[in-house]
């Protein structure tokens, strides 16, 4: 008799020390075959069990696809597996990218105030359900995004450490975080202009197969009043393409980058509602 699938395919997985595993298993029941073919990724990634994350290593994420039972990595090239970024982050309004390049949008702030955010950039927008306001261009993967988290205490913006906000740029909830928590962070360099707080690092990303990607990244940094928020512009670029014109365009962008609050309007309540004039009416009939 033919044993189940589901059981065979824990049993294989459960083996993890075959590197580049592939076995092909033909399956026959009342006629019908199917194939469940099961690849090794890299040194043995799909059957070799997950790394701690703060080993800097990922937990890597995998489905079976229903039509031919093929194991598949799920990640960058499989939006679906993907957990979507966190940015801390709460739309109001979609955003919008005009013909000259600015992208503006509206967040919502925990006081209940609305950061009406602004900067220009040369990139379009991504849209998505994994994207809050982000640009890139996505031939070579340069590009900024916007993130937003809580300021605690009551420190001022320039004497956060620097490592506060690494630290939740480079989480392994956030964009960069797919495959583990990024490593090699060496900061290059942290300064106020004016209210802005403007700070340079390099590290590098994991890659499906765990291999470290350099990326240089500068971030523009704000605390807008009215709220209990530091806002982010996060843009960053392989660093092979930093000093190929990357740097530049993302230091406009960045130097760009302005945000303000308002209150937002409140509609006013009706004093009567038509539900209830029509029930009066019928009284008055009655």
């Amino acid at each position: 008799m033919t044993p189940p699938v589901r059981p065979l395919l824990a049993l294989l997985l459960g083996l993890g020390a075959a590197e580049g595993l592939s076995l092909g298993l033909r399956m026959s029941s009342g006629g019908t075959s199917r194939r469940v073919v099961l690849r090794g990724f890299g040194a043995g990634a799909l059957l070799r069990p997950a790394l701690a994350a703060d080993t800097g290593v990922p937990e890597a994420k995998y489905q079976l696809s229903s039509d031919s039972m093929t194991a598949m990595p799920l990640g960058l090239g499989s939006m679906a597996g993907k957990s979507r970024p966190e940015t801390g982050v709460q739309l109001r309004n979609e955003p919008s990218r005009g013909s000259d390049g600015q992208v503006t949008a509206e967040l919502e702030a925990s006081t209940g105030n609305v950061i009406a955010i602004s900067f220009y950039s040369p990139w379009p927008l991504v849209t998505g359900a994994f994207y809050d306001v982000e640009s890139r261009d996505r031939s070579n993967g340069e590009g900024c995004y916007v993130q937003v988290t809580p300021l605690e205490g009551s420190k001022s913006l320039e004497g956060l450490p620097s490592s506060f906000f690494t630290e939740q740029i480079l989480s392994s909830k956030g964009r960069f975080g797919a495959y583990g928590v990024p490593v090699n962070v060496k900061m290059v360099s942290s300064r106020m202009e004016g209210a802005i707080r403007v700070l340079e690092f390099t590290f590098s990303a994991l890659s499906p197969t765990y291999a470290e990607v350099p990326r240089h990244a500068v971030v523009a940094v704000t605390a807008p009043e009215g709220a209990k928020e530091v806002v982010m512009l996060v843009g960053t670029a392989s660093a092979a393409r930093w000093n190929k014109g990357a740097s530049k365009l993302l230091s406009e962008a960045t130097s760009s980058f302005r945000a303000t609050t308002f209150k937002p309007a409140r509609a006013k309540k009706a004093k009567r509602n038509i539900f209830a004039v029509e029930e009066e009416e019928e009284e008055e009939q009655a």
